[in-house]
């Protein structure tokens, strides 16, 4: 049996985190004062050995204590990296991505002082042990720092920065974290490169209460900058709505971004299986729209939309 205290209403995904099994994500939407009982989660036992190292790109030195994670397409795996860096995944048969997991809430690479990537996977057939799956990953040897505080300049602590190149720019989206001190501060290993964003992790920020600015367009090729202070809203108005095709149907997994006027404050979320988003803001105007085209759907008009302190404004898309 399994007890979760979930502070925020949302969607989330239920998910066990158990070795040599694969697990689905088991969806649930949580009302105001809900309990959910009897969810039952069901994991599947491997059958081939995926073997391999987490490893330094340069020295090839292994990393330990990092979480790596096979994902398929109805289910997902992890694994903590050994000492030396090895790792051995137990898989059924399939087609799984793995990678290092890019998560500020589990061990991961930035913990070590290291970059991943959201979207550089080693792409494996299973049908058999295998051996040989390395994940090679860069050292984030330039810092980028500043202090997370609040509109009367007061620190935030215990917020998640990270700092990201986008997928338009290099096709791995480079990722790193750091975790806002009792002062504030934050730090961020990044390598070499122009077009860092730097800025508050949306889901874990909105989950915290808060909306944050975002430092666009960094360059690291003159090597460590300080001084990227990110200020910090409390969340205290809501927009949410569905987003729908043109027979009405309820479309899941479409991001939902907003902006205020200036984009200094950006944020998303992506539809539930209900069709359904919620997405935390502040007063003041917000420019809203649903990115429908990515999954090949015609584009929605963007809303403008002017909220008030306590506000819940319901916004609909229809494609």
């Amino acid at each position: 049996a399994y007890v979760l205290n979930i502070k925020q209403p949302g969607d989330y995904y239920l998910t066990p985190i158990t070795y040599d099994y694969t697990v689905p994500a088991t969806p649930v939407t949580i009302t105001a004062g809900q309990s959910i009982v009897n969810q039952t989660l069901t994991v599947t036992t491997g059958t081939y050995h995926i073997t391999g190292k987490v490893i330094d790109a340069v020295s090839s030195i292994g990393l330990g204590g990092v979480w790596v994670q096979a994902k398929g397409t109805n289910n997902s795996a992890v694994v903590i990296s050994n000492t030396d860096g090895s790792y051995d995944l137990v898989l059924p048969a399939g087609q799984y991505a793995i990678n290092v997991l890019a998560d500020t809430t589990v061990p991961g690479s930035f913990a070590k002082g290291y970059t991943s990537f959201n979207n550089h996977p080693l792409n494996v057939t299973v049908n058999g042990n295998a051996a040989g799956m390395d994940i090679a990953l860069t050292k984030g040897d330039i810092q980028v720092s500043g202090r997370v505080l609040d509109q009367a300049g007061n620190p935030v602590p215990g917020l998640p920065v990270e700092g990201k190149i986008r997928g338009a720019i290099d096709v791995r989206e480079p990722i790193n974290f750091s975790i806002s001190g009792s002062d504030g501060s934050y730090s961020l290993g990044l390598f070499t490169g122009t077009n860092w964003d730097i800025f508050l992790n949306n889901n874990s920020a909105q989950s915290l209460g808060y909306l944050g600015t975002i430092s666009h367009d960094l360059s690291t090729a003159v090597g460590s900058l300080t001084g990227h202070d990110l200020t910090v809203h409390p969340i205290t108005a809501w927009i949410q709505g569905t987003v729908k095709d043109s027979t009405n149907k309820l479309l899941s997994g479409v991001e939902v971004q907003l902006h205020n006027t200036d984009s200094s404050i950006t944020a998303s979320v992506f539809t539930a299986q209900d069709g359904s988003y919620r997405l935390g803001v502040f007063a003041g105007t917000w420019l809203l729209d649903a990115l429908t085209t990515v999954q090949a759907l015609p584009a929605v008009a963007e809303q403008t939309l002017t909220l008030s302190d306590t506000q819940t404004s319901t916004n609909d898309f229809s494609v």
